[in-house]
């Protein structure tokens, strides 16, 4: 690496820099992302049981629940479970939910070959208790974050690729009055000693150079 130029020196220790910010980078985003929409997919899970528990009733001592009022999504399925276990609703033929044993709060499952979001959780009304669970599909999610991978591939070499050029060009340019006072100093070393450096008009470190010489 003794041998190569300068500003070529300067383009790959940018453009390696540039690889590891980038590096670091992407899996912050994609974990971002990837929380955001888990979020945003248990939320609608929430929701849709705060609806259904709101259709709920305590009639003659018994639960009772206006399923007309219900507008449960269809990419959500729901079921509610009485105390004793026994099913007393059904969305989306979502029975398998009451059989999958889950434990109040939110996680992951496996079902018919697809990953589902689920929430479960227990309420009482009047004296009676019941379990309300909700599934959603991870298809929207997995999706997504499938094609943000794809993106981020897409864009990672074509960052680190303009960050090269981008390098390099700049690199070149303040590097333009070093050759030139190098050529100068050729010149006067050859034995014009009227020749003089009136090229380099900048005030920084190269200026100050090429006034001494």
């Amino acid at each position: 690496m003794s041998r190569l130029k300068i500003r070529t020196k300067i383009m790959l220790l940018f453009t390696l820099l540039s690889a590891v910010l980038l590096g670091a980078l992407v899996p912050t985003v994609y974990s971002s992302v990837a929380a955001s929409l888990r979020q945003t997919l248990q939320a609608r899970l929430q929701m849709a049981m705060s609806q259904v528990i709101s259709s709920v009733e305590i009639q003659n001592g018994k639960l009772h629940m206006d399923l007309e009022e219900l507008d449960v999504k269809g990419s959500v399925h729901m079921c509610i479970a009485g105390g004793d276990g026994a099913l007393l609703y059904d969305s989306g033929n979502a029975g398998w939910l009451s059989e999958a044993g889950l434990e109040s709060g939110e996680g992951y499952i496996s079902h018919g070959g697809r990953q589902w979001a689920v929430r479960t959780q227990k309420y009482e009304i009047g004296d009676a208790e019941i379990t309300v669970m909700a599934a959603s599909s991870t298809e929207y999610v997995d999706n997504s974050l499938r094609d943000l991978v794809l993106l981020l591939l897409v864009l990672a070499p074509v960052y680190l690729a303009f960050s090269a050029l981008g390098s390099y060009f700049l690199a070149k340019r303040a590097m333009k009055p070093v050759r030139q006072i190098t050529q100068a100093a050729q010149i006067i070393g050859n034995g014009e000693l009227s020749r003089r450096i009136t090229s380099v008009k900048t005030k920084d470190e190269v200026g100050e150079l090429s006034e001494t010489i």
